[in-house]
């Protein structure tokens, strides 16, 4: 049986006003980045599940779709997840320095509610997840690896203002603590892979206009492209790629890999089923 892939694509432009403070900073053009990536990854044969925008793109709603996907891949099947919006950081407790969020429509995710979702897949399926978004350099939640200090944040990126963050978590942080609580840290079996804007201590851009890409995006496709979709020594390399096509050098784009090592499917072209 040939293997087959699916996909989903998560962007946040604005928020649930009554979910985070009222100064937080919307960020129009994310939405590009997801249906971008929703039409790469078709044309290399993903199925693509319903796009997650905005008020669609709740926490719930996250969790839920990668939970379907994990019931419907096999040994051999990939899941393609892509998000493009802010990303933020809180206090990460006594286990590590600071833990990495996705800002979601109604809320922060963890990263590691995003670990305990990778559990739910099986043994052989390969994820890939590809995070646009500021403090990304271990959003699939590897403890000791990759984490860093907090920065201030500025509205010029898709970090947060560290007042903003500061002034959700104080909102939030019994639930926050409930969420990481719940989560636990099992290693998946699955092999996971992670291509992300950043590294935890950096901040990347947001889309320079409402109809553009965010710049790492535009740079990970641009790359794949004028390869056309051949890239030698597979993931890792196209992440270096991509660092040099955006110039921009206080931020590399990062590589993270957790679960089950699956050295084939790491070394091969980018985004194939």
């Amino acid at each position: 049986m040939m293997p087959k892939g699916v996909s989903a694509h998560v962007a946040i432009e604005f928020v649930d006003r009554h979910a985070y403070p009222q100064e937080w900073p919307s960020m129009p053009g994310c939405a590009n980045d997801a249906r971008s990536m929703r039409l790469l990854s078709s044309d290399r044969g993903f199925e693509p599940l319903p796009l997650l925008l905005n008020a669609s793109a709740t926490r719930l709603a996250v969790k839920n779709t990668i939970a379907d996907a994990a019931k419907r891949l096999e040994r051999g099947d990939v899941f393609l997840l892509t998000f493009s919006g802010h990303g933020a950081e809180v206090d990460g407790g006594d286990d590590e320095d600071r833990d990495q969020t996705w800002v979601l429509f109604d809320g922060q995710l963890l990263d590691d509610c995003l670990n305990k979702a990778w559990g739910l897949f099986k043994p052989g399926v390969r994820v890939v997840v590809v995070s646009d978004s500021c403090h990304s350099g271990s959003i699939l939640h590897a403890r000791g690896e990759g984490k860093a200090s907090r920065h201030a944040g500025t509205t010029e990126t898709k970090s947060i203002p560290r007042r903003l963050q500061d002034a959700y978590v104080d909102v939030h942080r019994a639930e926050l603590k409930r969420m990481k609580d719940d989560c636990g840290a099992a290693a998946p079996s699955a092999c996971v892979i992670q291509l992300g804007a950043c590294q935890d201590a950096q901040e990347t851009d947001p889309p320079p206009t409402p109809e553009s890409n965010s710049p790492f995006t535009a740079a990970l496709i641009e790359v794949f492209e004028s390869h056309g979709g051949h890239v030698a020594g597979g993931y890792t390399a196209y992440v270096d790629l991509i660092t040099r096509q955006l110039h921009k050098p206080q931020q590399q784009a990062s590589f993270l890999q957790i679960g089950v090592p699956d050295p084939t499917f790491v070394s091969g072209d980018p985004f194939r089923v």
